[in-house]
């Protein structure tokens, strides 16, 4: 057997109260690319599965029997039901490894069961396959670079593409056709969608699978004041507003806040910069949506970063001001309060930054990346009365223009540009601190397995299960990245 670490996956089953036992079907599905090939072997790429072992909190299931062995091989699309009994009331499902005939580590993305099983009616759950802290190359070819793309976890397993430029020779961007795509994970393809092709668009994910998109720059060099609803069959409609007006705009930020509305923030219109901040409240089930004017930002701004605290407090930083000139300040406001309105921040960012990636961290600070030079800036309420930027301690090079996300309590870090133009990934993970104003933020730092393209502007989508997918971003395919439960813990 392997000396590696076997990869760890856990889902919470949420629920009020005692359930009564039911059954469990766990869906083990491969998807379009089989990672137990071996192509030099000449034999069937299929691979059994040598030892797969679930548990509900501390009491340990095995399927099948004692010896806890599936014989059966998992090759390209097939899919492994696996029946266990469910608990008698909310717990933590793990799956404790998965080890292939080869030695192999492979990790399983988590899943969240949101209703737990009762009676005799099974519960299914997809998991995705894919190395430990690797990258999957998914049978997809983007039409188009995809630079500066939107993009949104779509339904369970899947991702919806807004927009995004392809570059041209005098270094500007056209916007990618088609406008709208929808990719599925498990089967790898990539189905067009009804949608004007746009740069700078929105991509808000709402709770209920269903993604808000639109605005943005249409080919045409016009601007659209246009929203969309898009579901996990990729189903658009467009939604009808009331209430305040919202300007046709390009490269504005959006977010879904923790009541459940949407807030958009910022942009460019055709006369300029826009401070302006509208709040939507949206009805799915009838594709209508009431805008409420909210306090004005101090100055225009687009393509800032923007990020809302777990305690209701909403950062906007950086992006494009009057006359092209790139901000490196930052607003925040707190929307628990009768009367909301924007405060400054105590101090400034190490540089400017224009369309950054801005991270929650788990101590509630927020990581700003990119659009910018070589470096990091960590938001904190905590550091002054007035909330303030941390420089962050940076421990690997490359990472100029990378894209972040947070997968469980690390942050990935994806493409940038580099000398050599090489494949990169790195890892981040915050250390337990203290932070204040004059002070560095610090953590670990390490490289991951790198991608296997070169990438500038990916979008990276964070899907149910912990896997991310890298889509475009002057590569033209789809990888996957499956965290190994270290990875997710910050070990």
């Amino acid at each position: 057997m392997s000396a590696r670490t076997w990869a760890l996956c856990c889902g919470v089953l949420v629920g009020c109260g005692p359930v009564e036992v039911g059954k469990l079907t766990l869906v083990l599905q491969q998807g379009s690319v089989d990672p137990f090939a071996d192509p030099g072997d000449g034999q069937n790429s299929s691979r059994p599965v040598a030892a797969l072992r679930f548990s509900w909190d501390s009491a340990l299931v095995r399927w099948p029997g004692d010896a806890g062995v599936i014989t059966t091989p998992l090759g390209a699309g097939d899919t492994l039901k696996v029946e266990l009994p469910a608990p008698s009331a909310p717990a933590r499902l793990t799956i404790a490894g998965l080890l292939t005939a080869t030695d192999e580590v492979w990790s399983l993305g988590r899943s969240t069961l949101i209703n737990p099983p009762s009676g005799s009616t099974p519960t299914t759950v997809s998991v995705l396959l894919g190395p430990a802290d690797g990258w999957t190359s998914l049978s997809a070819s983007l039409p188009g670079e995809r630079r500066f793309t939107r993009v949104a976890p779509l339904g369970a397993l899947g991702a919806l593409i807004v927009g995004g430029g392809d570059a041209l020779p005098d270094g500007g961007l056209r916007a990618s056709e088609p406008g709208l795509l929808r990719f599925d994970v498990a089967t790898s393809t990539l189905t067009p969608l009804t949608g004007a092709a746009t740069l700078g668009a929105i991509a808000v994910p709402l709770g209920s699978g269903r993604v808000l998109h639109g605005l943005g720059q249409l080919a045409d060099g016009g601007l659209s004041s246009k929203l969309f609803l898009t579901d996990a069959a990729g189903d658009s409609r467009e939604v009808m507003r009331s209430g305040a007006s919202l300007e046709a705009r390009v490269d504005a930020s959006a977010l879904l806040l923790r009541d459940g509305t949407v807030l958009i923030l910022g942009g460019r219109a055709e006369s300029g910069p826009l401070p302006s901040v509208v709040r939507l409240t949206v009805d799915e089930a009838s594709a209508q949506a009431t805008a409420n004017a909210f306090p004005p930002l101090s100055i225009g701004r687009a393509r800032a970063a923007v990020a809302q605290l777990s305690t209701g407090e909403v950062l906007i930083a950086g992006g494009l001001g009057a006359n092209g000139v790139a901000l490196d300040d930052g607003q925040w406001m707190d929307l628990a309060v009768a009367t909301p309105a924007w405060h400054a921040a105590a101090n400034r960012m190490t540089d400017p930054r224009v369309g950054a990636s801005a991270v929650r961290l788990e101590d509630d600070s927020v990581l700003l990346w990119g659009g910018g030079p070589d470096s990091g800036d960590v938001f904190s309420l905590t550091a002054t009365d007035d909330g303030g930027f941390l420089k962050l301690a940076i421990g690997v090079t490359g990472l100029h223009q990378a894209t972040a996300a947070r997968v469980g309590r690390s942050v990935l870090f994806v493409g940038g540009e580099t000398g050599a133009e090489a494949p990169f990934a790195a890892r981040f993970v915050p250390a337990v601190q203290t932070p204040a104003l004059g002070q560095q933020y610090g953590g670990t730092w390490s490289r991951v397995k790198a991608t296997g393209r070169t990438r500038h502007g990916t979008g990276l989508v964070v899907l149910e299960t912990s896997a991310v997918l890298s889509i475009g971003g002057a590569a033209q395919d789809v990888e996957l990245f499956t965290p190994s439960a270290e990875f997710l813990e910050g070990q």
